[in-house]
């Protein structure tokens, strides 16, 4: 009732910037626009504008003059009329993946831009509910640094050029109306099997120091609709609102039960119970992941976990879409597999294309994941930087954020090959019980 979004992928009118031009305005509308998609790839060869799981059309004026060959810089538009009951809320483009760097245009004036890997991009005032706009992207795939570190071993560390592997905006984007004042940004839900609970926690922006409460509606299963009621709240310090309720009965998403999924709704009111938002229905599952010595217990039993490296969410769009993505589901469960782990081993500008084909099919599928976070060798090994470490911890909760309410994530890995030790693939050692030795000075 407090909130919308709009799915702006699909085909957009598109134009590659040629060598030698110079971006600085939105070209006219007869000058060589061509089309390709949102969410797409741009292609990396010459051979990918014929052969590329995705098409650019290129007009044909930029086709014959050598414009088929690789780019690192494009126009994206398009025309829309923002739903005129928008009118008071707040607005916004939300970019789920980007490589690397946009600038947006409405109506040719520029406001505003974004950089990898994504978010929101504010433009409250810019457009109008009501009326029609053009929207255009000027989108920059190049890297946010000349050279980077590639952790091979314990005593190799080698540096090599930087570039941007799979370029463009290769995540979903979404037109967003959210309340002005007081509103919800995102939640969590956790879920414990051994407690028989639910906690709900929602993020914040704009609250005063309240109280305020939450109420959440739960719906799936083929259950009748939950509601859980918070008592009075006041946000902590980074904003967050946060309560428990018993939950004895919900059915379990497990490996052989990932069709038990719900969807919650949260709605943030005053202490007085009037409605003050309500956030978009988030999906999840009732489960619990738990590390007891040498055993990892999914719901409270041991699951043995047969694991394959997966780089679905590393490739182009035959590879990272949801179909794809579930039939390599499907083909891993029928070999004997039930988990799987990223296959960016960082998370670099244009090392992952789409996220979310993978993690929806794994919950689909019961496919449990080690989602991977980014990688402390780009940044330079310097976390003991606070204005790195900064960076570093802004770009990890992007991410988990991402992934948090997907029940197949069961497990976070971060800096691979860089924080391993002498028998650290010793199956008597999986619990992590080492001391590193001390050495003489």
């Amino acid at each position: 009732p407090t909130r919308e979004r709009v799915c702006l992928n699909g085909l957009w009118g598109f134009r590659p910037v040629t060598k030698g031009e110079t971006a600085g305005q939105v070209p006219a509308p007869g000058d060589c626009w061509g089309w390709f998609k949102v969410p797409g790839i741009w292609p990396n060869s010459a051979s990918e504008f014929d052969n590329g799981a995705q098409t650019v059309w290129l007009a044909p004026w930029l086709e014959e003059r050598g414009g088929a060959n690789p780019f690192d810089q494009a126009w994206y538009k398009r025309r829309f009329t923002v739903p005129k009951a928008w009118e008071g809320r707040s607005l916004a483009l939300d970019f789920t993946m980007l490589q690397t760097h946009v600038k947006a245009f409405v109506d040719g004036a520029a406001c505003g831009e974004l950089w990898y890997p994504g978010g929101e991009l504010d433009l409250t005032g810019k457009l109008i509910p009501g009326a029609e706009h053009e929207l255009a992207l000027l989108v920059t795939a190049r890297p946010l640094t000349t050279e980077r570190n590639a952790f091979m071993a314990p005593d190799r560390i080698i540096t090599d050029k930087a570039s941007v592997k799979l370029k463009g905006i290769t995540g979903d984007l979404f037109l967003c109306a959210t309340p002005k004042a007081a509103r919800l940004s995102d939640a969590q839900i956790i879920t414990s099997v051994k407690d028989k609970s639910v906690t709900f926690a929602a993020e914040t922006t704009g609250l005063g120091k309240g109280p305020y409460r939450l109420r959440a509606e739960v719906e799936g299963c083929g259950e009748a609709k939950r509601t859980f009621a918070s008592p009075a709240l006041t946000p902590d310090a980074a904003g967050t609102l946060r309560f428990t309720a018993a939950w004895a009965d919900a059915k379990r998403w497990d490996t052989d039960a990932p069709q038990n999924l719900y969807a919650a709704s949260l709605t943030l009111t005053d202490d007085a119970g009037k409605p003050l938002d309500t956030l978009t229905p988030v999906t999840f599952g009732f489960r619990e992941i738990r590390i007891a010595g040498r055993d990892f217990l999914l719901n409270g039993s041991p699951v043995h976990l047969r694991a394959l490296h997966n780089s679905t969410a590393n490739g182009a769009a035959d590879k990272a879409s949801a179909a794809a993505a579930r039939e390599l589901c499907r083909r891993m469960a029928e070999y004997g597999f039930n988990a799987l782990i990223g296959g960016n081993y960082d998370f670099t500008p244009g090392s992952v294309s789409y996220l979310d084909g993978l993690l929806e099919a794994c919950d689909a599928s019961g496919m449990l994941m080690a989602f991977s976070l980014p990688h402390m060798k780009d940044f330079g090994y310097k976390l003991q930087d606070p204005a790195t470490a900064e960076l570093y911890r802004k770009q990890t909760a992007w991410l988990i954020r991402r992934a948090r309410n997907h029940p197949s994530v069961i497990f976070y890995s971060l800096n691979h090959n860089s924080t391993g030790y002498s028998g650290a693939q010793t199956p008597l050692k999986p619990d992590g019980a080492y001391e590193i030795p001390e050495t003489a000075a």
